[in-house]
């Protein structure tokens, strides 16, 4: 990778200011000020990429506009949140598959589907596994019809937007979030990570919204 960066990032630090080459460089082996050309190889690109410290937003809440998304699930299926707009979707985020109370929480979501779907709403997991590793943990729980969404790659980008990656673990949060037609947030809730949520909770609040 390249990057042509002596006047952006040289006189930003004259003016004070911190760029986002800032962040990007603080995995590399470079010195200030920058040369005219940058040269990074692939392994500190992404060193480049672990390394920037880029704050995540604050946890959704009720009444905050829904960030869009497209993620793979265990099918390799595409999951848009846009192309769900005329339903409600439940966003129920687990810290990683192949953990029993994960397992709890992803089953919830399956043996509850009809209700769900009743209540115009569609019920999906989110983690930070790959698709891999989603689908051989969906044969395992007997898993058919609910996607479990791979927020892999970039690492926890979709927990990120919602407030609900653990920088400290590489992992997200136990948590669940309803979206509304309109793309709203109707609620959200983080759980202990060493428990599992009820869903007669979230199956109680769609039935009273």
């Amino acid at each position: 990778m390249i990057l042509n960066c002596r006047n952006y990032v040289n006189n930003g630090k004259k003016d004070g200011m911190v760029s986002i080459i800032d962040y990007l460089v603080s995995g590399c082996n470079v010195s200030y000020p920058l040369p005219a050309m940058l040269i990074i190889s692939g392994d500190n690109a992404r060193a480049m990429y672990h390394h920037a410290q880029i704050p995540q937003p604050r946890m959704v809440r009720p009444g905050d506009l829904a960030a869009t998304f497209s993620l793979k699930d265990q099918s390799d299926e595409t999951f848009s949140l846009l192309e769900h707009h005329e339903r409600r979707v439940l966003l129920s985020f687990h810290p990683l598959a192949w953990t029993d109370k994960c397992a709890a929480q992803m089953l919830s979501l399956e043996e509850n589907r009809d209700t769900l779907s009743a209540l115009n709403t569609v019920p999906v997991g989110i983690s930070v596994d790959s698709i891999p590793c989603k689908r051989a943990w969906a044969k395992s729980l007997g898993i058919n019809n609910t996607p479990l969404l791979c927020d892999f790659w970039p690492h926890g980008f979709v927990s990120r937007l919602y407030g609900l990656f653990r920088e400290g673990n590489g992992f997200c949060e136990r948590a669940n979030v309803i979206v509304d037609s309109d793309q709203a947030v109707l609620f959200s809730k983080v759980y202990p990570v060493h428990s599992v949520p009820d869903i007669h909770e979230i199956i109680g609040f769609l039935e009273s919204d």
